[in-house]
């Protein structure tokens, strides 16, 4: 099956993510850190994106965001694994990109952008998915809504899974899943 075209426009803005194969880094050290963002920036310089972060906030002057994205990704994977002396992928699957309405959904992205580091350190400390959105909500610096938005579920999902870790560990003097006190 082919994969759905991407919606590219000239002066556009979009939020762009790719994550590390397996949930893994996509660095193994500072030099590879500083390879990609070296890449990066011939990236940006040659098809004139203004960016913001890799979870990238990307303007395009022109309709160059999927050329630009496979430049990134296939030059910086290459670099990798020659130095590693790797095979296989970098990258878990192709990179996301979400039109975005600057006027509209640019402040809410930004914070999203912001929270990302910190919601990466939960995610390390975790081993399942529901595990993380719990822990994540627990530490009450996220919103239902940012931290959905992290993880591409709904709200309503991330409720679901804090409601059910509260009721199966019920701290003393609450009530557990039976209703009876713990």
């Amino acid at each position: 099956m082919a994969r759905p075209l991407r919606i590219e426009y000239a002066r556009a803005l979009y939020h762009v993510t790719a994550r590390g194969d397996r949930r893994e880094p996509i660095y193994e050290d500072e030099e590879d850190r500083e390879r990609f963002l070296g890449i990066l920036g011939e990236v940006v310089a040659r098809w004139r994106w203004l960016c913001h972060a890799y979870r990238l906030v990307v303007e395009t002057a022109e309709e160059t965001l999927s050329r630009g994205m496979r430049q990134l990704n296939v030059v910086y994977t290459q670099t990798y694994k020659r130095r590693h002396r790797q095979v296989g992928h970098l990258f878990q699957g192709r990179y996301k990109a979400i039109l975005v309405d600057a006027e509209a959904s640019l402040l809410e992205l930004a914070r999203c952008v912001r929270i990302n580091p910190s919601l990466a350190q939960i995610e390390a400390a975790h081993e399942t998915r529901v595990e993380v959105v719990v822990a994540a909500y627990q530490t009450g610096a996220y919103s239902y809504q940012q931290i959905a938005a992290h993880f591409g579920i709904h709200f309503t999902t991330v409720g679901r899974y804090v409601r059910a870790a509260s009721h199966t560990e019920a701290p003393r003097g609450q009530k557990g899943r039976e209703g009876r006190r713990v």
